[in-house]
């Protein structure tokens, strides 16, 4: 028995802010995963929804894909699922993103379908955050420490949080997420004691938004 309603968490907006393929929702008898193909100069994206069908017996039937409208995304349908999964089936769906100013939240995105006479909605946030089209702007070590300190808590525009991983620090990892917020990272480095009894790595990232 599977719930009527269900709302996918915040969680996997947040995945998308630092990965471009991801897991959306799955349960025993639907699977949903996406693919995301940002062009930052253009700020347009493909993003590709899959879907698929994990009973080995029940059909669904009447499936779609139903993206809210927003004025800062605008959000269009180049290929659509068929609307019959049989049992085992994956499909995908393609929407083309073009986003026309900033946004704090993306539109709704609502997934329907039947399977054995009941209907089934799963509503999540569209999965294209504001951050993917961004682009970072390498600048050498003296021009960002000028620009880092100009940025002070009293304006406003500096954030600063101090995490204490729970497996360890792979710079490799702290590389890739920032990437994915949109920074020009050429490469980590760190000290690591010879005991790597304590590892302090800092991250530091300046966003300059033209308006």
């Amino acid at each position: 028995v599977f719930e009527s309603r269900v709302t996918v968490p915040e969680t996997v907006y947040q995945n998308a802010q630092v990965r471009n393929k991801f897991r959306v929702f799955g349960d025993a008898q639907i699977e949903l995963g996406c693919v995301l193909q940002i062009d930052a100069p253009t700020r347009s994206a493909t993003v590709e929804l899959f879907a698929g069908n994990k009973s080995a017996e029940h059909t669904m039937s009447n499936f779609r894909i139903q993206v809210a409208p927003c004025a800062e995304l605008q959000v269009v349908e180049t290929l659509a699922a068929p609307p019959v999964f049989p049992p085992k089936k994956q499909e995908r769906h393609l929407f083309r993103a073009q986003c026309s100013a900033p946004y704090a939240r993306a539109p709704a995105v609502r997934v329907s379908y039947f399977v054995q006479g009941a209907e089934r909605v799963i509503d999540f946030p569209f999965p294209l955050p504001f951050n993917k089209f961004i682009e970072g702007v390498p600048l050498a070590p003296q021009a960002f420490m000028s620009t880092w300190q100009k940025v002070q808590p009293s304006n406003g525009l500096e954030r600063q949080d101090v995490v204490t991983p729970s497996a360890g620090i792979v710079l490799e990892t702290i590389e890739e997420k920032m990437l994915g917020l949109g920074t020009a990272c050429s490469g980590l480095s760190s000290q690591v004691p010879s005991d790597f009894a304590s590892l302090f790595t800092r991250c530091r990232a300046v966003w300059h938004v033209q308006g």
